[in-house]
């Protein structure tokens, strides 16, 4: 294991270019309810999860739907059908390094980067207190937001795209280095 701090995980991640598969280990504020939270500022979640970096979103997802819909079965034979293209909009926030050779890990806001990761695996998370507690989720989950899935991919499974603040990246599994922040 190797230790680095948030510049040098940056300047790491700024070198990538292929996608590759990373897990990583983070600590973020979950989005929750201010009303009568008793939670509210209090919480963190920890999460270890398992995706891709430097991938393309609109390839991913007419990936997927290509997987679910090329064939079809009709009078019990497969039949091949055409699945219509998917087209991304462009991102809400933040800036990504994209070409037509090179496409980044990283995405730029104001003065943060995020690391954008296509989620394969939510391997676990657990809520804590500040000082570090074990918090029961059920407790939590009447104050969590629920996440809408997307309304535009046209798939069955749900490509998956979270991105992570490099500051709450507490650790990084990449090209079979672990790197502790």
């Amino acid at each position: 294991m190797q230790n680095v701090t948030t510049e040098q995980l940056k300047y790491i991640l700024e070198g990538r270019g292929t996608q590759t598969e990373v897990t990583i280990a983070s600590a973020t504020v979950p989005r929750m309810r201010k009303k009568n939270n008793p939670y509210f500022d209090r919480v963190k979640k920890h999460s270890i999860v398992v995706g891709d970096i430097c991938f393309r979103y609109e390839d991913e997802v007419n990936k997927q739907r290509q997987r679910e819909h090329t064939l079809n079965l009709v009078a019990g034979e497969p039949v091949e059908q055409e699945v219509t293209k998917f087209e991304a909009l462009n991102r809400m926030w933040g800036e990504k390094e994209q070409t037509r050779e090179r496409v980044g890990a990283l995405v730029y806001h104001g003065q943060n980067a995020y690391l954008e990761l296509k989620v394969a695996q939510s391997v676990r998370h657990e809520y804590r207190d500040l000082d570090g507690n074990l918090i029961d989720k059920e407790n939590i989950k009447p104050f969590l937001y629920e996440s809408k899935p997307s309304q535009r991919q046209g798939t069955d499974k749900e490509v998956i795209i979270r991105d992570y603040k490099l500051s709450n990246i507490v650790s990084i599994l990449l090209d079979g280095r672990t790197y502790k922040v």
